[in-house]
């Protein structure tokens, strides 16, 4: 894998409501976008409008942008990828030690 690609992996996956996402997508692909967040979106203490702004403005487009995911804007629907098997050897780690893991 060249660094480029592994730098955007670790930049894509240092923030906790992308890396939910691509987990998410992991088992279940499509994932629909509901009022600018992915479906099923744990929100914590921060606000729904703030979170729905950053999915849209930036998270959704970055992932995109990266080829971890399709965003298809017109019917709210994003899907796996052209480069989201290049991120699944990550995602397993996380997802399998999420207990040792903080924040994940």
């Amino acid at each position: 894998m060249n660094e480029p690609k592994r730098e955007t992996m670790f930049e894509v996956l240092a923030n906790r409501h992308r890396r939910h996402l691509l987990i998410a997508l992991r088992t279940q692909n499509p994932q629909r976008v509901e009022g600018s967040l992915p479906q099923n979106m744990p929100v914590g203490d921060e606000e729904t409008k703030d979170l729905q702004a950053a999915f849209y403005h930036n998270h959704l487009p970055r992932l995109d942008a990266a080829g971890f995911i399709t965003w298809n804007r017109d019917t709210n629907e994003i899907v796996r990828g052209p480069d989201f098997d290049t991120i699944l050897p990550l995602l397993a780690v996380i997802e399998n030690c999420h207990d040792e893991l903080a924040d994940c």
